[in-house]
C-alpha cells in the first residue's frame, strides 16, 4: 500500500533502475490531460532544471481545490500552496513532474511520503532549479465526485472541450471486444456515447453508457454515467446518477429522483445519486439524490422501498453474505 504520491514513486524504483531513464516523467492518475509533452522536455532541459511543474492557469473561484504556484519572471517557482482558500496565484499545479532521475532518487532517500509537501516544496524553500512549463490545452481534475460528472458530460455537448474523434490524437485503450450496439425498435438515443456490446430498447439522452449496459423497454436513462454491464429494467428511470458496474436497476424503478438540494454534509455528491458495484435496486424502488450506496447495495437498505436524500450506505462487505 502506499503511504502518497512520493512513496508510490519510491517503492516502484526498481523499474525505473531496470530501464535506467535519464528523466522521469510523473503524472497524475485521476486527471484527464490532452497534453504532448515534448515542450515541456525541451523547456526543462533548456533551463537546466532539476524540477518541471506542469501549470496551468485556472479560474479564481476554483483556485481551492489545487495545489496553487507562484512563478518568477525567469519560470522558477517561487512557492506552492496547497489548495489555499484565499490567493493571488493564478496558475494551478496540473500534477505532472519532469524529473532528473539522479536527483530524484537523491530526493527519495529522506523517504517522502507526498510529492508536493516532502519533494517540491523543500526543493523549492532551498532555492534549487524547479521551474513551471504553463499549458493551457485541455485538462481536468477527477477526483472529486463533481468534476468527473461534469468532465463526462461535457463529452455530449455539441462541440466537446476533448474532441474524442480527433485522429490527430487516437485513443490507444485497447477497446472491449464486444457485440456492436444494438437498438431495439422503440429505441431512442439523443446526444450520448454509448459503447460496444449495449442493448437499448428504451430512451437514452445526454448520456455515458460503458460496454454491455441494458436499458429494457420503457426505461430512460438521462444526465447519467452508467458503468460496465450494468441492467436497467422496464419501465425504470434513472437521471443525474453515475452508476458502477454489474448495478441492476429493477422495473419500474426511479434513481435519481428530486431536485439534488444538497443535504448537510452531504456537498461532495454534488447533488447525484452515487450506486456501487453490485447493487440490485428493487423493482418500483426509489432513490432520492444525494444519495449513495456503497458496494453491494440490497432491498433491505430501502426504507419501504424508499432510499431518502441525504442518505448514504457503506459498502456491504462479501463475507457476510457467507452462510
Amino acid at each position: 500500500m502506499y503511504r502518497g504520491t512520493a512513496d508510490a514513486i519510491a517503492q516502484n524504483w526498481d523499474w525505473i533502475e531496470e530501464h535506467r531513464p535519464d528523466r522521469v516523467l510523473v503524472l497524475s492518475g485521476d486527471h484527464i490531460v490532452r497534453m504532448d509533452y515534448r515542450p515541456m522536455v525541451a523547456a526543462h532541459l533548456q533551463r537546466g532544471a532539476a524540477v518541471t511543474v506542469a501549470v496551468t492557469p485556472v479560474p479564481a473561484h476554483e483556485a481551492h481545490r489545487f495545489g496553487m504556484v507562484h512563478v518568477e519572471r525567469s519560470g522558477q517557482i517561487r512557492s506552492i500552496e496547497e489548495k489555499p482558500q484565499q490567493t493571488d496565484a493564478a496558475l494551478a499545479n496540473m500534477g505532472i513532474y519532469l524529473f532528473e532521475t539522479e536527483q530524484l532518487a537523491e530526493m527519495l532517500r529522506a523517504r517522502p511520503v507526498d510529492v508536493v509537501l516532502d519533494v517540491l516544496r523543500p526543493q523549492v524553500a532551498a532555492g534549487h532549479r524547479v521551474f513551471a512549463h504553463e499549458f493551457e490545452g485541455y485538462w481536468e481534475d477527477v477526483g472529486t465526485v463533481a468534476s468527473f460528472y461534469r468532465a463526462n458530460l461535457e463529452l455530449v455537448q455539441r462541440q466537446p472541450r476533448l474532441a474524442l474523434h480527433d485522429a490527430r490524437w487516437p485513443i490507444l485503450t485497447r477497446d472491449e471486444e464486444r457485440p456492436p450496439v444494438w437498438l431495439g425498435e422503440q429505441a431512442a438515443v439523443e446526444d450520448s456515447l454509448v459503447a460496444n456490446g449495449c442493448r437499448i430498447e428504451g430512451r437514452v439522452r445526454r448520456s455515458i453508457l460503458f460496454p454491455g449496459v441494458h436499458v429494457g423497454p420503457g426505461a430512460e436513462v438521462s444526465e447519467s454515467v452508467i458503468m460496465a454491464d450494468t441492467r436497467v429494467d422496464a419501465r425504470a428511470h434513472v437521471s443525474h446518477s453515475i452508476l458502477d458496474k454489474y448495478v441492476k436497476v429493477g422495473a419500474d424503478a426511479v434513481v435519481g429522483e428530486g431536485n439534488g438540494d444538497e443535504a448537510h454534509g452531504l456537498e461532495w455528491l454534488a447533488g447525484l445519486s452515487l450506486v456501487g458495484k453490485d447493487t440490485w435496486i428493487p423493482e418500483r424502488g426509489r432513490v432520492r439524490r444525494p444519495s449513495a450506496i456503497g458496494v453491494g447495495g440490497r432491498y433491505e437498505d430501502f426504507h419501504d422501498g424508499v432510499l431518502a436524500a441525504g442518505s448514504v450506505v457503506p459498502n456491504r462487505r462479501w463475507f457476510e453474505e457467507l452462510p
